[in-house]
């Protein structure tokens, strides 16, 4: 028997794309629905993102640096705003968030958050090439995002 609690999967990409995080997010979602009578994806990107994305056209090339426009203050205050207002027109009883830090850092919300990442911001910090080579500012704000929603989470 399903519970009848309402879930809100929120993520950066889009949960019903099998390609998504390598199919990971496609495959919680539909165990999440096994479990689940009501689970809705609740996504949020903007024109914003897209034009963060440009700043690194111009800052490697000048200062041979990165900026990291995907974990930043910026960003994750559109996300919140975003998906607040997506919220609002469910009822919804919990949030479940994969890899999202940067989408719960700034969301005001009552509803429980259970947060599931395989990893931190600081253990990928210079790993990936992504994340080499990033403006000090830049990997102070991605480090403040993921304290921020771990701190907002119920669950980790």
């Amino acid at each position: 028997m399903k519970s009848k609690l309402r879930v809100a999967f929120v993520s950066s990409e889009n949960p019903l794309d099998r390609k998504t995080w390598s199919g990971t997010h496609f495959q919680i979602f539909k165990a999440l629905e096994r479990e689940f009578e009501f689970v809705k994806a609740i996504t949020y990107n903007n024109l914003a993102y897209k034009i963060l994305g440009g700043i690194n056209k111009i800052t490697l090339p000048i200062f041979n640096k990165k900026y990291n426009h995907q974990h930043s203050f910026f960003r994750a205050y559109i996300q919140s705003k975003g998906i607040q207002r997506r919220l609002k027109k469910e009822k919804i009883d919990i949030i479940f968030c994969s890899a999202g830090s940067t989408e719960i850092a700034f969301l005001e919300t009552d509803i429980p958050i259970i947060y599931l990442s395989d990893s931190s911001f600081g253990q990928l910090a210079g790993y990936y090439d992504v994340m080499k080579n990033v403006f000090p500012f830049s990997l102070n704000e991605s480090n403040t995002i993921e304290l921020k929603a771990l701190q907002k989470a119920k669950h980790i």
